[in-house]
C-alpha cells in the first residue's frame, strides 16, 4: 500500500484490534483492493504505516454512511495513486453526500407515489362502504423513532424494514429456484438469478421487472469455482451488497450403488455439495464486511431418511444439513443467519434428469400416487425464514406432502 508517514510493524491481529474490524474483513478489503496487498516484515507481521490506519478509519466511516463497496473501491483507486490530502478527503465526502441527496430525492418521489396509490385505494374502498384502518398518532410516532433510542428488538425491525436487500438465487432457471426468485422479488427484494440456462433466466428477469421488481441474470455453472467467484464480484459491483443467498442448484440422480455410473456420483457431489460450498465461500466475506446476511440451503427429506437406490443422493443432502449447522455456529458472531430447507416430493423436473431408467420410473410413479408439493410452497417457506426479525434464526424447515409416507 502506498502511503507516507511513520512505519509501524503490526500484525493483522493488532490492526484488527486498533480498527475494530475483524481479520476476515481486513483480508477481504485487501482482496478487493480497498487496502492494497502489504509486504511482510522480517518478523512475519504485515507492515502498516500510520497513514494506512488512518485510511482504514476513513473506510469505516464511509461504510457507516451507507456507501456501496463498489464506490469505495473507486475512491481507493484514487488513494493508492498517492495519499489523499485533507481537501481531497473533504471533496470525497461531499461527492458521497451529493449521491445520498440524490438517493433521498428518489425515495421521496417514491413515497409520494405510494401516498397517491394509497389514497386511490382508500377511495375505492370508501365507494364500497369499507373504512380503511389508519394508524393513530402514537403508532406513527413510534414508526418515526430514532433507531438510537429504541431497544434491540425494535432496532432489528427498523433495520430490516429500511435496508434495500439483495438476494442471489442459484439454480433459478426452474423449479424451486425460479419460484423463490419470484417470491423474494414480490417482497421488494432485488434478486440476482443464476443458472446455466440463460434464456430461461432472461425470461424470469423480464417477469420480475414487469411486476415492478429489480432483477439481474447471471450465467453460472456452480461446479466451476472461478465462475462462482466472478458472479459474486459482478453482483457486488452492480448492487454493492448481498443480504440473502439461496443455494437452490441441485441434482437428483438416483440408482443402486452396484452397477452405477460413477459419473452421476461426481455430478451430484460437485453440484449438491461443492457448488453450495463455492457459492457460500464466495458470499461470506461480503456478508461479513457489511455486517450480516442470510444463507438458505435447499436440502431434502432425503437428508433425513435414507432409501435403497438413493444412497449417494442421501449422502449429499445429509452433507448439506451438516454443513448448514456447522456454518450457522461459525457465523453467530457475524450476524449471518443460516437456514436449511428440507422438502419432500415436489412437482419439479428434477426426476426427469435421472439417468437410471428404473429409478426414474419409480420416482415419477411415487409423485403420481400423491399430491406433491409445488415449488411455491417451498418458496413461501424461504420467504418466511428470511423475513423473520434479525434476532430470530429459523434453523431448518421440513415440509412434505400430506400424503407422503416416507
Amino acid at each position: 500500500m502506498y502511503s507516507s508517514g511513520m512505519e509501524i510493524d503490526l500484525s493483522i491481529q493488532q490492526v484488527a484490534e486498533l480498527t475494530g474490524l475483524s481479520i476476515d474483513t481486513l483480508r477481504y478489503y485487501e482482496r478487493i483492493g480497498l487496502i492494497e496487498p502489504v509486504q511482510r516484515a522480517a518478523s512475519g507481521h504485515r507492515r502498516y504505516k500510520q497513514a494506512d490506519l488512518e485510511w482504514i478509519g476513513l473506510l469505516i466511516n464511509l461504510r457507516a454512511t451507507g456507501m456501496p463497496i463498489s464506490q469505495m473501491i473507486d475512491f481507493a483507486k484514487l488513494h493508492h495513486q498517492g495519499p489523499l490530502t485533507a481537501i481531497e478527503r473533504l471533496h470525497l465526502l461531499e461527492q458521497h453526500q451529493h449521491a445520498l441527496a440524490q438517493q433521498m430525492q428518489k425515495l421521496q418521489q417514491h413515497g409520494t407515489q405510494l401516498q397517491q396509490k394509497i389514497a386511490r385505494k382508500k377511495a375505492v374502498l370508501a365507494q364500497q362502504g369499507i373504512t380503511a384502518h389508519t394508524p393513530d398518532q402514537s403508532e406513527a410516532k413510534q414508526e418515526e423513532t430514532d433507531p438510537e433510542n429504541i431497544n434491540e428488538e425494535q432496532r432489528s425491525r427498523f433495520m430490516q424494514r429500511n435496508e434495500q436487500r439483495v438476494a442471489l438465487v442459484t439454480g433459478a432457471s426452474s423449479g424451486i429456484g425460479e419460484a423463490t426468485a419470484l417470491a423474494l422479488a414480490a417482497q421488494g427484494i432485488r434478486v440476482a438469478v443464476a443458472a446455466r440456462r440463460t434464456e430461461r433466466l432472461e425470461s424470469l428477469v423480464a417477469r420480475i421487472q414487469q411486476a415492478g421488481g429489480e432483477a439481474l441474470a447471471l450465467s453460472l455453472d456452480v461446479t466451476d469455482e472461478q465462475q462462482v467467484q466472478t458472479m459474486v464480484r459482478h453482483l457486488q459491483e452492480r448492487w454493492g451488497r448481498l443480504d440473502i443467498l439461496v443455494n437452490s442448484a441441485g441434482l437428483m440422480l438416483l440408482g443402486p450403488i452396484a452397477g452405477a455410473d460413477t459419473e452421476d456420483w461426481r455430478r451430484m457431489i460437485s453440484t449438491n455439495v461443492l457448488g453450495l460450498l463455492y457459492a457460500t465461500h464466495a458470499a461470506l466475506p461480503l456478508m461479513q464486511a457489511q455486517g450480516g446476511g442470510h444463507i438458505v440451503n435447499i436440502s431434502s427429506l432425503a437428508g433425513r431418511i435414507a432409501r435403497a437406490g438413493s444412497g449417494v443422493y442421501n449422502a449429499t443432502k445429509w452433507g448439506v444439513g451438516a454443513l448448514s449447522e456447522a456454518l450457522r455456529q461459525e457465523c453467530v458472531h457475524d450476524h449471518i443467519r443460516v437456514t436449511v430447507i428440507e422438502p419432500g416430493i415436489v412437482e419439479t423436473d428434477l426426476a426427469s434428469h435421472i439417468t437410471n431408467s428404473a429409478a426414474r420410473e419409480n420416482a415419477l410413479r411415487r409423485k403420481q400416487n400423491i399430491t406433491p408439493l409445488q415449488s411455491n410452497d417451498i418458496a413461501n417457506a424461504i420467504v418466511y425464514a428470511v423475513m423473520q426479525p434479525l434476532h430470530v434464526n429459523v434453523n431448518e424447515i421440513l415440509l412434505v406432502p400430506s400424503e407422503q409416507g416416507g
